[in-house]
C-alpha cells in the first residue's frame, strides 16, 4: 500500500474534494493509474493545489514516471515551499533520475526547514555519495543515525561509506558490532553478507547467512542467499533443499525455480532441470535466464525449430528489459550455432555483448599493470628465497588456462581415475590473497607482500588451502582444484607447495577466444564481451604463461585440449605420470561417471570425448577481425 495525504484539501470544492479522497483511496489501495487519471482531472479544475500536486506526483512515481513525478513535486514545493515531504520527495525522485546536483538542493531546502529531520540529512548523505563524496556523505549519515538512533539502514549507509573508501575491515566491523548489539536486524545482516560476497570471501558471507537465520529462520530473502551462496561453494544437495523450501512457501517465484534448474542440472538431473526451465519460459516468458540455461543443457537440433522460433519472436516482439533480452540472445545464438546457421548465430552473439558489456566494469589497463606486477615479483630470485619452505603434500593438483580451455573435461578425465578425487573450482588462493591484503592494508597490497612472508606465514596459508580442498574431496591420493582463472595465482602456489602438480590447459587461440565471446560468464570474468578487449586480455594471458613457464620450467605440465580429445590415452599418460599415478582405462570413459558439473559446460563434458569443436572459429573467421588483430599485437 502507498501512503498519501489523508488531510482535507483546502485548496479544491467539496465536489472536487470527493474526488480528490477517491483518488488517494485509489493510490493507497495500489492502483496508480486510476489515482493519476482522477489527480490529473483535478489539477485541471484547480492547478494550485499543492496537494493535488504532491499526489499526483506520487502516483507517477510509483509508476516509474519519475521526470513528470518530478515536476508535480516541484510543483508542490512552489505552491508550499513550507512542505518538508515535498522536499524530500523532490530530492529523492532526482536522485533515481541521477540528477545529483538538484537533488542536494532539495535536501538542503528541506535540512534549512527542519534541521533534526533525519530523513533530510540522509537524502544529503545519498547526494554526496553519487557524487563520489564518500567522507562528506558518512558525516552526513552519522548526523541521521544521531537523530535516528540504531536505524539500521543508516548503519548500512556508513559502512558502504567506509567500503567506498577502501576501509573494508571498518566497515565490516561497524555492520558486526551493530549486529552485536540488535542481531535482529535482518537488513544488517543481508548488507553484511552481500559486503562480504563482494569482498570475494564466500565462505564467510554463508557463515553470516547461517547466524542471520538463526535469529529469522523463515526469511525468504536470507534463505535465497544461502543458497545461492551454497550453489556457489558447490554444496549443491544443501543448496536444493533450501531452494525447494521457498519453493514450498511461494510455487512462483522465477529466480528461484531458476536456479533449483540449476544445481538440479549440476547434479546430473538433466531431464528434471529441463521441464524446470521449460516450465519457468511457459509461465515467465519475460524472464531470460531459463532460456539460456536450456541452451547449455542439450544440443539443439532439427526438433528443436520450434523453440528457436519460440526465441526469435519473442525478441522481435516483446519489450523485453535488457537484462533479459541479453539471455535470450546467448540461447538463440546457441541453438543457431548447434544448428549450423553460424552467420545468424553471431549476429545474436553480438548483441548479447553489446548488452552486456555496458553492464561490467572492465579496465584492460589495470589487468596489464597487476599481470606486470606479477611478473615482476614472482621471480627467480623470489622463488629461491623460499626454497625449502611451504608444504611438502602431494595431493593438490591445480588445472589452470584461460575459461573454456578443456579445464572441465580434464578434470573429469582425471577424476575418474580411482586415485584422484575432484574438489571442484576452489576459490580458496584468491580468498588467501585478500587475507593478505588485509593483513598488510598498511604496509604494502599483493603481490607485492608476498616477498615479506616468512615461512611460517607460508606454511599457515599452505595448510589452510590443504584443509578446504581435503573437505571437499575427501581422503585421496591426488586432489583436482580445477578453477581456471587461477592461472593468475601459479607462483603463489608454488610457493606454498613445491610439490603439487600444476596442469594447465591450452587450446587454439581462436577456438578459445570463440567460446569465451559466446559465454555468459559470473561477476568477475568482464573481458570477453568485445572482441578487442578479449583479444588483448588473452595477449596478456600468453605472457604471463611464458613468465610463468620461465620461472617455473619443471613445474608446468601443458596439456592440449586438441590432443585430449584425439589422442586421450597417449595425452593422458604423461599427465598421470607427472601425478605419479599408473593408467587406468576409467579415464577413457569419463562421461559415465560424471555426477555433478558446476560450469559453463554441462551438456559437453557429459559426452565421450570428441573433435566436434576442434577449428570451430572457422565458421565465424570473417566475423573475427578485431579479435584477430588485437591478437596479432605484442604486450608492450
Amino acid at each position: 500500500m502507498v501512503k498519501g495525504r489523508d488531510h482535507k484539501n483546502p485548496n479544491v470544492s467539496a465536489k472536487l474534494q470527493r474526488s480528490y479522497d477517491q483518488a488517494l483511496a485509489a493510490l493507497q489501495h495500489g492502483d496508480p493509474v486510476k489515482a493519476e487519471k482522477g489527480l490529473r482531472k483535478i489539477i485541471k479544475a484547480a492547478d494550485d493545489s499543492p496537494e493535488a500536486h504532491f499526489s499526483l506526483a506520487l502516483a507517477l512515481q510509483v509508476q516509474g514516471k519519475l521526470a513528470p513525478a518530478a515536476d508535480h513535486y516541484r510543483q508542490s514545493t512552489e505552491l508550499s515551499p513550507q512542505s518538508i515531504e515535498a522536499w524530500l520527495n523532490l530530492g529523492r525522485v532526482r536522485l533515481q533520475l541521477e540528477q545529483v546536483e538538484s537533488a542536494s538542493k532539495a535536501f538542503q531546502l528541506a535540512i534549512a526547514l527542519d534541521p533534526v529531520n533525519p530523513a533530510a540529512h540522509a537524502g544529503a548523505g545519498e547526494s554526496l555519495a553519487m557524487a563520489a563524496q564518500y567522507a562528506e556523505a558518512e558525516t552526513c549519515f552519522r548526523r541521521a543515525l544521531e537523530l535516528a538512533p540504531n536505524d539500521p539502514g543508516l548503519i548500512v549507509y556508513i559502512a558502504r561509506m567506509m567500503d567506498a573508501r577502501g576501509e573494508t575491515e571498518r566497515a565490516e566491523q561497524t555492520l558486526r558490532d551493530a549486529l552485536a548489539s540488535d542481531p535482529g536486524q535482518a537488513d544488517l545482516w543481508l548488507a553484511l553478507g552481500q559486503m562480504l560476497q563482494a569482498y570475494r570471501r564466500v565462505e564467510d558471507a554463508g557463515s553470516a547467512y547461517r547466524d542471520a537465520l538463526r535469529h529469522h529462520p523463515e526469511h525468504p530473502e536470507l534463505l535465497f542467499r544461502l543458497a545461492n551462496n551454497l550453489y556457489e561453494q558447490q554444496w549443491l544437495e544443501e543448496a536444493e533443499g533450501l531452494y525447494r523450501r521457498l519453493l514450498e512457501k511461494d510455487p512462483k517465484q522465477p529466480e528461484v525455480l531458476n536456479n533449483l534448474g540449476m544445481v538440479v542440472a549440476s547434479l546430473a538431473r538433466r531431464g528434471e532441470a529441463e521441464s524446470i526451465f521449460r516450465e519457468l519460459i511457459e509461465t515467465a516468458p519475460g524472464f531470460g535466464h531459463p532460456y539460456l540455461n536450456l541452451a547449455l543443457s542439450h544440443r539443439f537440433g532439427p526438433s528443436d525449430k520450434s523453440e528457436i522460433a519460440g526465441m526469435s519472436k519473442l525478441l522481435r516482439g516483446s519489450r523485453l528489459a535488457d537484462e533479459d533480452a541479453l539471455y535470450v540472445h546467448y540461447a538463440l545464438g546457441k541453438a543457431l550455432d548447434d544448428c549450423g546457421d553460424h552467420k545468424e548465430a553471431f549476429a545474436h552473439y553480438r548483441k548479447a555483448n553489446r548488452l552486456r558489456r555496458p553492464q561490467v566494469n572492465f579496465n584492460i589497463e589495470v589487468i596489464a599493470d597487476g599481470f606486470e606486477r606479477l611478473k615482476r615479483v614472482f621471480s627467480r630470485e623470489l622463488f629461491e628465497q623460499f626454497s625449502g619452505s611451504g608444504n611438502t603434500s602431494r595431493g593438490p593438483v591445480l588445472i589452470v588456462g584461460m575459461p573454456r580451455s578443456g579445464t572441465t573435461l580434464l578434470e573429469q578425465v582425471l577424476s575418474a581415475h580411482p586415485q584422484i578425487r575432484p574438489a571442484g573450482e576452489l576459490r580458496k588462493l584468491s580468498e588467501l590473497v585478500l587475507r593478505l591484503e588485509q593483513d598488510t592494508a598498511d604496509e604494502v597490497g599483493y603481490p607485492e607482500c608476498v616477498s615479506r612472508l616468512d615461512t611460517t606465514q607460508v606454511e599457515g596459508m599452505a595448510s589452510a588451502y590443504l584443509a578446504e580442498l581435503t573437505m571437499r574431496a575427501g581422503d585421496a591420493d591426488r586432489m583436482t582444484d580445477k578453477m581456471p582463472m587461477n592461472f593468475i595465482y601459479l607462483g603463489l602456489m608454488a610457493l606454498l607447495f613445491p610439490g603439487a602438480s600444476l596442469l594447465h590447459c591450452v587450446r587454439d587461440t581462436l577456438d578459445t577466444c570463440l567460446s569465451n565471446y559466446f559465454q555468459h560468464f559470473p561477476p568477475g570474468l568482464d573481458y570477453a564481451y568485445d572482441l578487442e578487449e578479449l583479444g588483448r586480455y588473452y595477449t596478456l594471458y600468453q605472457d604471463l604463461m611464458l613468465h610463468w613457464q620461465a620461472v617455473l620450467p619443471d613445474r608446468l605440465f601443458d596439456v592440449h585440449y586438441e590432443a585430449l580429445v584425439s589422442e586421450p590415452r597417449s595425452t593422458l599418460e604423461p599427465v598421470l605420470g607427472r601425478l605419479e599415478l599408473p593408467w587406468d582405462d576409467a579415464c577413457l570413459a569419463h562421461h559415465e561417471s560424471v555426477d555433478r558439473v558446476q560450469t559453463l559446460s554441462l551438456w559437453q563434458v557429459r559426452q565421450p570425448l570428441n573433435t566436434t569443436s576442434v577449428e570451430r572459429w572457422r565458421h565465424y573467421e570473417n566475423q573475427l577481425g578485431p579479435l584477430i588483430e588485437a591478437l596479432s599485437r605484442k604486450v608492450n
